[in-house]
């Protein structure tokens, strides 16, 4: 099972965005969603998510493998992290927030 690590993004406006990451695809509901790809790795005993890509999603349990295993390889990653939100208007707002620019909090 996926050693499941949540952290919080600080989108531009100071809003703080609860995020779980995943290194398979398979633990995600039927429910609209915001997804970042990112690599995970672990450094001094800390997890380290370097962020790829930020998208949405009216369903996160169609996420399929091609979301990590791109023909780009530098836009690959080796694992989803993401946040449910059922209102559309809500994830757009969510991901033009954190386009802007972003902190990282782990917990």
């Amino acid at each position: 099972m996926d050693d499941v690590k949540m952290f919080y993004l600080r989108g531009r406006s100071g809003k703080h965005y609860r995020f779980y990451s995943f290194q398979s695809l398979g633990h995600f509901k039927k429910a609209g969603g915001v997804y970042i790809v990112a690599n995970r790795k672990e450094e001094d005993n800390k997890v380290k998510h370097d962020l790829i890509d930020i998208g949405e999603t009216e369903d996160l349990s169609s996420l399929n493998e091609k979301l990590l295993n791109r023909d780009d390889k530098k836009k690959s990653g080796n694992c989803v992290c993401a946040r449910m939100e059922v209102d559309a208007a809500k994830r757009r707002t969510a991901i033009s927030d954190l386009k802007e620019g972003f902190t990282v909090n782990f917990t």
